[in-house]
């Protein structure tokens, strides 16, 4: 496979399998995008000029306002350089001032061609270095050791507030999911920037320069607490806690080694959250499991003679597990595994027969289940393919989460007194 980006041709990009006909491209210039085989092969015998490969890596890039990860074909490449659109010099000076708006202020960033053209929408290097000299004469961003590494004045996040208070206006006042969107998919692009850099991240080893070492730890360090504080709120809680517990320790390099390793096996997990474009299942899991973990230990905790809980704790675990990744069918038919499998916790054969046991109050919430939940998990178990479908949202599940919890608290009740 190829070192070089099939659209703008950089170095040093990750090519990722998805297990089908398409790769996942992660590239310094274009960000993230799905391309399949025909379209590589299709777009290797083209002669893309400079000026091609910079209006597709724009538009990829536009694109991914939208959506994290956009799947790219050809036909799609042919009508961008046919349109050959890039932004006018004005848009471009405020697509700069809203990148670094979205650091910290006094961050300083490094701006290079190779990884920020695409962003601002410049054509080459020269196109590049006119507009941050523009922005520094109009005094809304300094330098730093070079012209290149400059980060916004306080004249510069004034401007980018208005810039920003332009684009939300008017079509998206009080439009807070809107805005909920928009908050997450900012944070999505930063955590898929600090993902990127810890993948290409250059180690070195005991035996170098001991200032290099320094280099290492110190740069190392800060994409471990970057990727910490970002995607920790967005992940389950296991898996925040193991990001958690990864530390880089001030001198101490083996510990960069032990940190990298970890954060190669936390990322097969992150990515599924990344690259999702259900916000509401964001929003959803970044407060928690479908089921409290309490109640799973509380199961974990039973000593019962006749019934053996150990398959329904798993049960519950998958379920989290699931519901977490934004997984919602498998959710919901293991939902309904586990009104199959608990009848005989209340001496019963089906749970039509549990809820027809059952006094008034508890009926009406386990009735709500067989009539509700296990209707929607049949439709998608014999559901078949159409013209038009959708995946389900959380809405389909959240209803049912408060009679979930109550039937496994009168479970956990019921074999205790056994």
């Amino acid at each position: 496979m190829s070192s070089r980006c099939p659209i703008c041709n950089s170095n040093n990009i990750d090519w990722e399998s998805t297990g089908g006909p398409s790769f996942k491209i992660r590239c310094r210039k274009c960000g993230c995008f799905l391309i399949s085989e025909p379209t590589l092969s299709k777009l290797g015998p083209c002669n893309l000029t400079e000026r091609n490969r910079a209006v597709a890596s724009y538009e990829i890039r536009k694109m991914q306002e939208k959506t994290t990860c956009p799947s790219i074909e050809f036909e799609q490449i042919e009508k961008i350089i046919e349109k050959d659109f890039l932004p006018s010099p004005e848009v471009m000076k405020q697509n700069l001032i809203v990148f670094l708006g979205g650091y910290s202020l006094g961050k300083n960033v490094v701006i290079t061609y190779q990884e920020h053209s695409s962003i601002v929408g410049t054509e080459n290097d020269k196109a590049l270095h006119f507009i941050i000299k523009e922005l520094i004469q109009k005094g809304y961003v300094a330098t730093f050791e070079s012209d290149n590494e400059i980060a916004l004045t306080l004249d510069g996040w004034e401007e980018y507030q208005k810039i920003i208070s332009k684009i939300n206006s008017p079509k998206d006042t009080g439009t807070s999911q809107n805005d909920s969107k928009r908050r997450i998919r900012t944070k999505k692009q930063k955590i898929e920037k600090v993902i990127s850099d810890i993948r290409q991240f250059r180690f070195c080893g005991p035996s170098d320069d001991p200032d290099e070492q320094t280099s290492v730890i110190v740069g190392f360090r800060y994409l471990i607490i970057q990727l910490k504080r970002l995607a920790g709120p967005l992940l389950p809680p296991d898996l925040n806690k193991r990001l958690d517990a990864i530390e880089v320790e001030f001198g101490d390099l083996f510990s960069t080694y032990d940190a990298k390793a970890e954060i190669d096996a936390l990322l097969p997990d992150i990515d599924p959250l990344l690259f999702s474009d259900d916000y509401e299942m964001l929003n959803t899991t970044s407060t928690g499991w479908f089921i409290e973990t309490t109640i799973i230990t509380n199961l974990g905790s039973m000593k019962n003679s006749y019934l053996d809980s150990s398959l329904l704790i798993r049960l519950c675990e998958e379920i989290n597990s699931c519901y977490s990744h934004g997984n919602l069918i498998a959710t919901c038919l293991l939902m309904r595994a586990v009104l199959n499998y608990i009848p005989p916790v209340f001496g019963q054969k089906s749970f039509s027969q549990v809820v027809a046991s059952m006094n008034r109050s508890l009926k009406e919430n386990f009735k709500h289940l067989e009539d509700g939940l296990r209707k929607i998990a049949d439709f998608h178990t014999h559901r078949t393919i159409r013209k038009s479908d959708k995946y389900p949202s959380c809405a389909q599940l959240d209803p049912y989460k408060p009679q979930f919890e109550l039937l496994l608290q009168e479970v956990i009740s019921r074999m205790e007194q056994s």
